[in-house]
């Protein structure tokens, strides 16, 4: 009797302890790519996973494109995104990575793209952060 008893109450603190960190880890994300690239510019963006292919969008000047999805279990979710205007080479990042983004996104990052530059909204202080928009 005394080992069942241990096995179930050893049982109910590992579901305690593990359910809310998988909720944490797998919790439901938002991504938002906005386009702040003025002067009536519009943007070609084309975001996917391993799993999930978006497709090619275009972005009007001031338009958004965003989805939602539920990170996994892991911690290893990642989306990317290429994005081109006016001619100019397409650019890479990582719109969304576990590793990166867990606790600066929280529950939604919000990027913009401007003439000068790639910024990620931190959920976390409130601040917009410059980020690498590297040559694909």
């Amino acid at each position: 009797m005394k080992i069942f008893f241990f096995t179930n109450y050893a049982l109910v603190l590992l579901l305690l302890f593990i359910l809310p960190i998988s909720s944490l880890v797998s919790g439901r994300k938002h991504v938002y790519i906005m386009n702040r690239l003025g002067n009536g510019q519009s943007m070609n963006v084309h975001c996917q996973s391993g799993d999930d292919d978006l497709g090619n969008q275009v972005l009007a000047d001031g338009d958004e494109f965003g989805w939602a999805f539920s990170t996994n279990t892991l911690g290893t979710t990642l989306f990317y995104c290429n994005v081109n205007w006016f001619k100019n080479d397409w650019f890479h990042f990582d719109a969304y990575s576990h590793e990166r983004d867990w606790s600066r996104c929280r529950s939604e990052c919000r990027w913009r793209v401007s003439e000068d530059g790639l910024y990620l909204h931190n959920q976390k202080n409130g601040e917009w952060e410059a980020m690498p928009l590297l040559r694909a």
